[in-house]
């Protein structure tokens, strides 16, 4: 074993640890003769001596200031035996290194609002000759420096982790902000007969960037007793460094008389309202409008302040005289004093001047605005004063003339609002509010949540009286329904508050007030922006309210519908521009415009009357006919995985063209289905996801429909003009045809505007002109093509085609057996879509439904025609499923002993017609609802020459009919 070298070295600033740390074992010869050239550490450049030592040999090594290739030493026992070290040993000397900080930032003020602050500084960079250095620092710049001092330290280290320099700096944040404090708004309150009263008010929290609040201290506090006047209330706030704040609100004690009750001689029983100091009251009871001080009190008091008390005390009554009679005119209503006395008054007087009006002018719309906002100031729950309110002003939108455009919006805006105010009192106090004008409707209700059950939403309808334009209202036509199910096919409009808005447990308050609103014009609703904009409103405006709950975030939205008769005539573009709109009061300062915030137009549902289609789809009958997709779909995509497992599974079931088509179609109408069903609804939410999912849809079905031609092509070829196609070149063809020509189609559409693919309520083309040349013309074409192949193909099934069988031409099996060869070569060529196309005018429904039933159920029908009831299918089936017993089925009987003997004989007989028993007749050939099969069959009996049937090509015979045992 040889003896263990390794390598030492002394220095005087390196720690005896870190020279342990880069010691290094290496293997040597006994005698030194030669050294392991392995790598070896590094050696810094303090060190003055390395050593190598085995247990005989000592090999010093003296660094100095260059750098040298090759050390050589002679060893203490043989100095004739010069060894090198390795290179890697070799020491060089390491320049020193420059680095530089930047100069302290101090008193750096915190960031708005933070409690620290964004600190910046140039990089740091170190220097030497070697250039591998690394530099690292505790801080970065833009980091965030909290309130203090902080140091930030840079290191430099070599490639090797040895710290070589460092220099540091300081940063000093300091928090110049004040604390936040926000005292309450001015306090006003009453010292009814008192010097002083107790004011209680919420104390105000002050808030610190820094977090750190040391004290607050007021001049006054909640529950304090202030007396008559104005005090000013201060607060003061402090942060731990220091910073101070203030804030002041004033609290004014205000004298007054307290409400009050006296006996007069000649008006007897006066009650008087609580008046302040020095003003004068009037009696709450009031002048008849129809006098000269009409709504003026019959007498009056003053209510006076005692300086030597500091108390505000009543006077005396002094009664007035109201004058003479005279005649109440709009104009005098805004300036009568409207107190709870005489607010029923004043309201049925207000309703009968406005009835009698026959055109309601801008000046009078101001009037009675100012009106009703006196009488909706009063606040009072009175079902008599809601009754009239509603009345004015549903008489304000029956004879709103050709100037209504010039209404004032705050005018108009106010008359609404004060509507909307005066119901909503009325119904605080009620379990139930009906008004029904011919113009405006209001049906108010409450809902126990336990006695109610809701089902579908809460549903506010107006029923169609059959008019194009919007009659009148009455109690029959305004119902509100607890049940989606009863609502009414015929409608004008609807709003559906959803199920889970009365479920949810934040709105489970024991009972539920909901109001309904309904306006059949909408003069008072001027939009200034709107009119510019020339856009009309459509429809009613209906409005719905749940008081006393905070309604937020719904989980379902809140659905309206209008019929909109204030179109004259509702165009495809009228459509797409149209938009969902409310009337925000907040807007125009108050003043009110539309706002389409949160509300979203979905479409246009022709449905019980429409203007431009006066006999399209009912509820019952669109959710029908969606039933019926839905289910047929489901069962169609079932079936066609069955057919197309059961054919691609089997080989010997595919070995002719028409199985080859047939398993190219399926796949088509497969994946069409899937597309529709996964995203022609779901996917409307994404614009793209929508592009997609139509464009899909429309290839699919483009496709569908080309396989469908080539079907009947291929039919008509095998069977009408008996043409010999090469297999190959025919399945090529076909497949470049059928697969690309919808990609060029729908290439088209997409390069045209793939806008067009989007649609609010579904995932799909449009009426327009892409859906009309983009796809109802290549099916248009397509069908065509298959009707006339269609007739000729049932032509030649019709024929009579053999002299010995005319006779039994009415035959009952051979009647069925063509009928359904018929039926199925229909379905197989699209002919179904006719309903489609037939879908229009008074019979819609009837072919909607015949086409939604033909096509949705049409792979479930492919499924049982030609893959269910093959003789074929169901034979190579028959082993796996032992219950399926195969029908005895006549047919031909013929001998072939070898393939050429058997082109001559097949079917031959002495007679020149077929082997096959006479009693048979030809329409019993193998008719397995595999139509090209059976039309093989059937041409077998149509073209033989002098009694016999041949063909040279093996293929061809082999895709024309199979041989089947007796």
């Amino acid at each position: 074993m040889p003896d263990i070298l390794r390598a030492t070295y002394n220095h005087d600033n390196v720690s005896e640890a870190e020279s342990t740390r880069i010691s290094s074992t290496k293997s040597a010869s006994t005698d030194c003769a030669s050294v392991d050239a392995a790598t070896y550490p590094p050696i810094p450049s303090e060190i003055t001596t390395v050593s190598w030592t085995t247990d005989d040999v000592t090999i010093d090594v003296t660094t100095d200031e260059q750098t040298t290739s090759e050390i050589q030493t002679t060893s203490s026992t043989d100095p004739s035996n010069p060894t090198k070290l390795p290179t890697a040993f070799i020491p060089t000397t390491i320049a020193p290194v420059d680095i530089t900080c930047p100069d302290d930032i101090l008193n750096q003020p915190t960031d708005p609002g933070m409690p620290t602050a964004v600190i910046t500084w140039p990089d740091v960079i170190a220097n030497d000759t070697s250039g591998l250095l690394n530099v690292t620092s505790n801080y970065q710049s833009g980091d965030a420096f909290p309130i203090g001092p902080t140091t930030v330290t840079y290191w430099v280290e070599d490639e090797y982790g040895h710290k070589r320099a460092n220099c540091s700096f300081k940063i000093t944040v300091i928090d110049i902000e004040s604390p936040v404090i926000e005292c309450p708004e001015e306090i006003t309150d009453y010292a009814d007969n008192k010097t002083s009263i107790q004011v209680e008010w919420i104390p105000p929290i002050p808030t610190d960037n820094s977090g750190d609040i040391s004290w607050t201290n007021s001049t006054h506090n909640p529950s304090d007793v202030f007396i008559i006047g104005t005090t000013l209330v201060t607060y003061f706030a402090s942060d731990i460094y220091g910073n101070k704040a203030t804030c002041t609100f004033n609290i004014i004690i205000i004298g007054r008389c307290p409400e009050d009750q006296t006996e007069h001689e000649e008006l007897g029983i006066l009650t008087w309202p609580p008046t302040e100091a020095g003003s004068v009251a009037d009696s709450n009871q009031r002048c008849p409008l129809d006098t000269e001080r009409g709504g003026y009190g019959v007498a009056n008091r003053a209510c006076n302040f005692d300086e030597n008390e500091a108390i505000a005390r009543w006077g005396m009554v002094e009664r007035i005289d109201c004058g003479q009679k005279k005649e109440v005119n709009l104009g005098d209503l805004p300036e009568v004093p409207v107190v709870e006395d005489n607010v029923e008054e004043v309201s049925d007087a207000l309703k009968n001047i406005t009835d009698d009006i026959q055109e309601v002018s801008p000046e009078d719309i101001n009037d009675i605005a100012q009106t009703l906002e006196n009488i909706a100031a009063v606040e009072a729950p009175s079902e008599e004063v809601t009754s009239s309110v509603v009345a004015t002003v549903g008489s304000i939108l029956e004879n709103a003339g050709p100037d209504s455009e010039n209404y004032s919006p705050n005018s108009s805006s106010s008359i609404v609002s004060s509507l909307e105010q005066q119901i909503e009192l009325t119904f605080q106090e009620l379990v139930s509010l009906r008004i029904i004008d011919p113009t405006i409707g209001v049906d108010a209700l409450t809902l126990n949540s336990s006695a109610v059950d809701i089902i579908g939403g809460l549903t506010f309808v107006v029923k169609n009286d059959g008019n194009k334009k919007n009659g009148d209202l009455t109690e029959e036509r305004v119902q509100t329904l607890t049940n989606v199910n009863d609502v009414p096919e015929e409608i004008e409009t609807t709003l559906q508050l959803p199920e889970s808005l009365f479920a949810s447990p934040a709105s489970m308050t024991g009972s539920h007030k909901v109001s309904f609103k309904i306006y059949q014009e909408t003069s008072l609703f001027v939009s200034p922006e709107k009119k510019a904009l020339n856009l009309t409103i459509a429809g009613s405006v209906v409005s719905a309210d749940v008081l006393g709950d905070n309604i937020t975030n719904l989980e379902d939205p809140v659905v309206i519908q209008f019929l909109p008769y204030q179109i004259p005539e509702l165009t495809e573009n009228i459509a797409n521009t149209s938009l969902c709109v409310f009337w925000d009061f907040e807007l125009q300062n108050g003043v009110g415009d539309w706002s389409t915030e949160g509300c979203t137009f979905v479409g246009i549902q022709y449905r019980s009357y429409d203007i431009t289609k006066g006999h399209d789809l009912t509820r019952k009958q669109t959710l029908a006919l969606d039933w019926i997709t839905y289910i047929g779909c489901a069962f169609s995509m079932v079936g066609l995985v069955i057919t197309l497992t059961i054919f691609i599974g089997f080989r010997k079931l595919r070995a002719n063209r028409a199985r080859i088509i047939l398993i190219h179609f399926c796949f088509s109408l497969l994946f069409l289905y899937v597309v529709f069903i996964a995203g022609v609804d779901t996917a409307v939410k994404s614009k793209v996801g929508c592009v997609v999912v139509a464009a899909l849809i429309h290839y699919f079905t483009l496709s569908t429909m080309m396989w469908m031609g080539v079907e009947a092509r291929h039919l008509y070829s095998k069977l009408v003009t008996i043409l010999k196609l090469e297999k190959d070149w025919f399945m090529k063809v076909a497949s470049l045809i059928a697969w690309g020509s919808p990609l060029v189609v729908v290439g088209i559409t997409v390069g045209v505007g793939y806008d067009q693919y989007v649609s609010d309520n579904y995932c799909f083309i449009p009426p327009g002109p892409d859906l009309y040349y983009g796809l109802l013309l290549p099916i248009g074409l397509i069908l065509l093509h298959n009707i006339v192949t269609f007739i000729l193909i049932m032509r030649s099934i019709l024929k009579p085609r053999m002299k010995a069988h005319q006779v039994k031409s009415n035959n009952r099996n051979d009647i069925v057996k063509r009928l359904q060869n018929a039926i199925a070569i229909s379905i197989l060529l699209g002919l179904t879509w006719v309903f489609g196309f037939l879908a229009i005018d008074e019979a819609t429904f009837t072919f909607q439904l015949l086409f939604c039933l033909c096509n949705s159920f049409q792979g479930l029908i492919i499924f049982l025609l030609f893959c269910l009831r093959a003789d074929d299918v169901r034979k190579t089936l028959k082993p796996y499923f032992r219950w399926m017993k195969m029908p005895n089925i006549v047919r031909p009987t013929y001998n072939h002993d070898n393939a050429g003997e058997a082109k001559k004989k097949r079917f031959s007989s002495t007679d020149g017609s077929s082997t096959a028993d006479a009693s048979v007749p030809m329409s019993s050939l193998n008719y397995n609802f595999e139509t090209s099969e059976a039309l093989d069959d059937f041409r077998l009996g149509m073209h033989k020459k002098e009694g016999a049937f041949s063909t040279s090509d093996p293929n061809e015979a082999n895709d024309n009919i199979e041989e089947k045992e007796t």
